[in-house]
């Protein structure tokens, strides 16, 4: 145990024998925010372009505990509930669970095939603002204009 004396320095504990240490209490809450995230998608577009993008919200649901879905005409969707819900348990024994939040939304994604100077190429639309993933675009430079 350390004392500090008021001029930062170490004080010598032998003029503290008879003194009962004073002690100060100090607590320290972590606040964690969790999420895990599962994409349910079936073409070759990247999972984190879908995760930013925005969509429609089909479910959603805010309470200190939550359900896994049961319902929902997608049994992949209702598996990936209930694995995510499951997981999320196991964090109440090292710490306590406020509140669970759940949502399900749709991200529209359209997959394009185009030819082009006889090559095929193919490109995705998706989210509700349209945004659009070309990683083998073929022309690079359009009239003096660099596309990244």
């Amino acid at each position: 145990m350390f004392i500090r004396c008021y001029d930062e320095k170490l004080c010598n504990p032998k003029y503290f024998q008879n003194e009962r240490p004073k002690s100060t209490l100090m607590s320290f809450f972590l606040r964690e925010i969790k999420l895990d995230q599962y994409v349910l998608e079936r073409s070759d577009l990247p999972n984190e372009l879908i995760t930013q993008a925005s969509g429609t919200t089909i479910f959603a649901q805010e309470f200190p505990r939550v359900f896994p879905l049961t319902s929902f005409f997608e049994p992949e969707i209702n598996q990936a509930s209930e694995n995510l819900i499951n997981t999320h348990a196991g964090f109440s024994k090292t710490g306590i669970l406020h509140c669970q939040r759940h949502d399900l939304r749709s991200v529209p994604v359209n997959e394009v095939h185009c030819m082009w100077k006889d090559k095929s190429y193919r490109f995705w639309v998706y989210g509700t603002e349209h945004k659009v993933h070309c990683p083998d675009y073929p022309q690079k430079c359009c009239c003096g204009c660099v596309i990244l």
